[in-house]
């Protein structure tokens, strides 16, 4: 094989290997890093650490209420871990009615999530709501509502009142 042939097959085995390798790379190189404007995740993320203290404001806290029903499961718990810290009033009355409807949600974590926001800002009249979840499938539903059940002052030997 002369010099031309042999320079003319390595030359194109690089380029078939060149673009093997740029195939292969994983996208995620070429695209911008995606801005929580963007991603669901990122801005409940975002929402869910602000600094303790601070209250949402109104434009803030109707995205959590919109993210508590995304379809991604883990953004709806962010949301809701997040609406744990509301303030009293108007946000925490209309917080505790997306808690509410969690408890409906096909997840078992949402779910538990949802008990555990109802036993933080609820009241004894949230209790009727959690009595059903008494028997959920998923046992860490049940033990949290237990817990909820025990923390806003539900007593089932006497028949729920305190």
């Amino acid at each position: 094989m002369n010099v031309w042939k042999r320079a003319i097959l390595v030359g194109g085995i690089l380029v078939v290997l060149v673009g093997i390798g740029v195939l292969l790379v994983p996208r995620w190189i070429y695209r911008e890093q995606p801005s929580p404007a963007r991603d669901p995740f990122l801005r409940v993320k975002e929402l869910q650490h602000k600094p303790e203290g601070k209250g949402y404001t109104s434009q803030e806290f109707e995205e959590l209420l919109q993210l508590a029903s995304n379809p991604d499961v883990l953004v709806r718990v962010r949301a809701l871990t997040a609406l744990f810290r509301v303030q009293p009033g108007e946000q925490k009355q209309r917080a505790l009615e997306v808690m509410h409807r969690a408890l409906r949600d096909p997840s078992a974590v949402v779910r538990a999530y949802a008990v555990s926001g109802i036993e933080r800002l609820g009241s004894q009249e949230d209790v009727p709501a959690l009595l059903p979840l008494r028997n959920d499938h998923d046992p860490r539903v049940r033990q949290r509502v237990e817990r909820a059940l025990q923390r806003l002052g539900y007593r089932a030997q006497s028949g729920g009142a305190p």
